[in-house]
C-alpha cells in the first residue's frame, strides 16, 4: 500500500483502523505499507511491514512512485497496489488501485476561483490524474459526489472503473452524549471547526461570523484546529482578520489537534465551512458525539449528513448566521432526534465495511 503523502488529517489518523480491518478480513495477506516518516509506522496492526519514506515534495514524489516504489513492489512480490493519497504510478507491473479523494483540481466552483498559477497547476494536476487514472485498474472514490466531479471533465478516461467506496469512522472512539439544548446562557456560544487551514476549508467565513455575533452583542467562541504550519500565508491572513475585525478573543486558534474527541464533546455547534470536499470527516465525527452540524451547502455534505444537518450557502456568513439563529430557536427535542438520527448515520460507515468494499475492488482488479 503506498501511503506516501499521509502527513496530517484524516489521512494519517484513519490508517491504522484501515489496515486493522483488513488484516481481520483477509489474515493470510502480507501487507506492506510505505508511509511517510513519522506519520504512519505506529499505530499498524501487528504484521503490517511498514517501510518509511523522507518527506518528499511533490515533484520528488512522483519520481519514487514512478522508480523506487516500482521497485519495491517487485521485490516484496506485492500482487496489487492501493494508493491512498491521490497519486501512484503511471505505469505498474501489477494491478494498482488508485485512491481519489482531493476535490480542488476537479471541483469546477472552486477551479473557477483560480486565476494565473493556480490554475495552470489545477490543469497539470488534473492531466496528472488522468494518465495515473488510464494506467489504474480501479479508482476508488469517497462519495458519488467527487465522482461526479471526476466525470465532469470530458478528457477523465471513461475506460476506468470509478467505485464508491465512503471513508468511515471509528465511532467507539466518540461518547455519544447530547447536550441540552438551547446552550446555556451563561457562557459564549461555543462552535467548533475542525480542519487544517486551507483556502478551501474557508475558516475566513468563521472569523466573519465571530464579528457579526459580536456586532449584536451575542458572546461566542469560535474554535479552529489550525496551526501556522498548514499555510503560513492564509494563517497569517486569518490572524490579521481576527485583529482588524477586533474578535482576536472570541476566535481561539487551537493548533493542530491529533485527538479532537474532547473538543466534539464540549462543543454547541460543530461548523463545516468548506467550499468543496469530497467527504467529510469532521461532520461525521461531529455526528458520532452528538453535535449538530450546520454546513456550507455543497453535494458532498448534502451526501453525507442529508437531513441531519443545516445548510447555509458556501461563503456567506449572513446565511451561515441565519441559519445557525435558526438552529438556536428549534425545540430541544427536534435537535435531540436529530443527533440521534445522526449518529445511527454514522453507524454505517465502519471501517469493517470501507475494508471489505476496497478489498473486493482488489479482487475484482484480478479479472
Amino acid at each position: 500500500m503506498n501511503a506516501v503523502g499521509a502527513v496530517m488529517g484524516g489521512a494519517a489518523r484513519h490508517l491504522g483502523p484501515f489496515l486493522g480491518a483488513v488484516t481481520e478480513i483477509r489474515p493470510s495477506w502480507t501487507i506492506h505499507v510505505w508511509t511517510t516518516a513519522g506519520a504512519g509506522g505506529s499505530g499498524l496492526p501487528p504484521g503490517v511491514q511498514s517501510h518509511e519514506v523522507p518527506q518528499l515534495s511533490r515533484a520528488r514524489r512522483l519520481m519514487w512512485e514512478n522508480t523506487t516504489l516500482t521497485h519495491a513492489i517487485a521485490e516484496v512480490r506485492a500482487d496489487a497496489l492501493l494508493n491512498l493519497t491521490n497519486s501512484g504510478p503511471l505505469r505498474a507491473p501489477i494491478p494498482s488501485l488508485l485512491y481519489e479523494r482531493n476535490p480542488l483540481w476537479f471541483d469546477p466552483r472552486w477551479v473557477d476561483r483560480m486565476t494565473g498559477r493556480d490554475r495552470a497547476e489545477a490543469r497539470a494536476r488534473r492531466a496528472l490524474a488522468y494518465a495515473q487514472a488510464r494506467s489504474a485498474a480501479c479508482v476508488l472514490v469517497p462519495s458519488s459526489a467527487m465522482a461526479e466531479l471526476l466525470w465532469h471533465w470530458p478528457w477523465w478516461p471513461r475506460s476506468t472503473t470509478i467505485r464508491v467506496v465512503p471513508h468511515a469512522v471509528d465511532a467507539s472512539r466518540f461518547a455519544f452524549s447530547p447536550a441540552p439544548w438551547p446552550p446555556p446562557a451563561d457562557r459564549p456560544l461555543r462552535l467548533l471547526c475542525v480542519s487544517h487551514a486551507s483556502r478551501h476549508k474557508d475558516q475566513a467565513l468563521l472569523v466573519e461570523l465571530a464579528e457579526r455575533f459580536k456586532r449584536r452583542g451575542t458572546p461566542v467562541e469560535v474554535w479552529l484546529t489550525i496551526d501556522r504550519d498548514d499555510d503560513p500565508a492564509y494563517f497569517d491572513e486569518l490572524h490579521r482578520s481576527a485583529r482588524s475585525l477586533a474578535v482576536q478573543d472570541q476566535v481561539l486558534f487551537l493548533g493542530r489537534v491529533p485527538d479532537p474527541e474532547s473538543l466534539y464533546s464540549r462543543a454547541d455547534l460543530v461548523i463545516s465551512s468548506s467550499i468543496t470536499e469530497s467527504f467529510g470527516f469532521p461532520m461525521v465525527e461531529a455526528m458520532a458525539a452528538g453535535r449538530p452540524v450546520v454546513a456550507s451547502d455543497i453535494p458532498a455534505s448534502r451526501e453525507l449528513a442529508g437531513a441531519v444537518a443545516s445548510f447555509f450557502c458556501p461563503g456567506d456568513a449572513s446565511d451561515a448566521l441565519r441559519v445557525i439563529d435558526q438552529m438556536l430557536d428549534t425545540p430541544g427535542d427536534v435537535i435531540d432526534e436529530r443527533t440521534r438520527r445522526g449518529r445511527a448515520r454514522i453507524e454505517r460507515l465502519s471501517w469493517h465495511g470501507n475494508a471489505a468494499a476496497v478489498i473486493s475492488a482488489i479482487e475484482d482488479s484480478f479479472g
